[in-house]
């Protein structure tokens, strides 16, 4: 059969040690601790079939993934929070796709169309090249978002993706 090259720029290399430091970030911080009694995060694969089956939740990210501009996880955590206990979704976006306002639309239109606004709060994580100008922008955008299509009923957190050299990256990965 046919075989598949893919080839990986130094972009592209930066954004993905980006995500999976993250992801690894939000892992440790999240599904571990005295507090929590369960937690789970995965990659989420919305179903690309009519009618919508199940959609697939990974703990890895598939080759064909890698390039897409959204990158979606789910978090489920049950916590004690005193003495009660608390159930909560989260769903998770790591953004490469642009921090502009029509961009952000998009976004937002791509978690509505792949049911993932049926959590307690949404995490978007933006991949924004380094400058004061960019980081402007994607603040302006963020306000204009909020202030027309996002829903009151479900809160928002909007973050920088942290940029990490991959070079320094995988000189971490040789060591652990």
């Amino acid at each position: 059969g046919p075989s598949h090259v893919l080839i990986l720029g130094n972009r592209e290399l930066n954004r993905l040690a980006s995500i999976q430091r993250k992801y690894k970030e939000i892992q440790e911080t999240h599904t571990n601790g005295e507090d929590i009694i369960e937690g789970d995060l995965n990659f989420y694969y919305p179903s690309l079939q009519e009618p919508r089956a199940a959609p697939d939740r990974r703990s890895t990210i598939s080759f064909e993934y890698l390039f897409s501009d959204f990158v979606y996880a789910k978090l489920q955590k049950t916590k004690l929070n005193n003495k009660d206990v608390e159930t909560r979704d989260v769903s998770i976006v790591f953004n490469s796709a642009g921090t502009d306002k029509d961009s952000l639309e998009f976004l937002y239109y791509s978690l509505r169309d792949n049911e993932l606004l049926d959590a307690d709060e949404v995490w978007i994580y933006s991949y924004i090249e380094a400058g004061e100008e960019e980081d402007e922008q994607y603040e302006r955008a963020v306000e204009k978002l909020e202030g027309s299509i996002l829903p009151p009923d479900t809160p928002f957190q909007f973050h920088q993706l942290p940029q990490v050299d991959y070079k320094s990256y995988a000189d971490d990965l040789r060591e652990d």
